[in-house]
């Protein structure tokens, strides 16, 4: 197995990763999108502190809480909701996904690294 997980090349996993990153960003945006259309059929509003950072930041606000696990999901899904142009949110889910990917990558190979000395 860990002369499996060695023969794997570094740039495929970086490409995976952001893949991963941006899969799961435009994820969190389509469900903020489609809690905005249920509640505005429902004739609700949309609002809280968070939504109202989001509305004044835009995809700024994406890039900044992307480090803080659980922050950066609440935003994607904010700004999803708060109809952050998708254009907008698209440039900054790839560029802190890009920064996501190669840290991931990093940790993957010195993980590997690390397996296949041991055996």
């Amino acid at each position: 197995m860990s002369e499996w997980l060695a023969s794997l090349p570094t740039g495929w996993m970086y490409v995976g990763f952001f893949t991963l990153g941006l899969v799961r960003g435009l994820g969190y945006y389509a469900v903020g999108a489609g809690g905005h259309k249920a509640a505005t059929r429902r004739g609700r509003k949309v609002s809280g502190r968070g939504v109202a950072a989001v509305q004044r930041h835009g995809a700024r606000a994406v890039v900044v809480t992307y480090p803080f696990y659980g922050l950066a999901g609440a935003t994607q899904v904010a700004a999803g909701a708060t109809r952050v142009r998708l254009v907008h949110f698209a440039v900054a889910l790839a560029l802190v996904s890009s920064l996501w990917a190669a840290l991931q990558t990093a940790v993957g190979v010195a993980a590997i690294n690390v397996l296949t000395s041991l055996g």
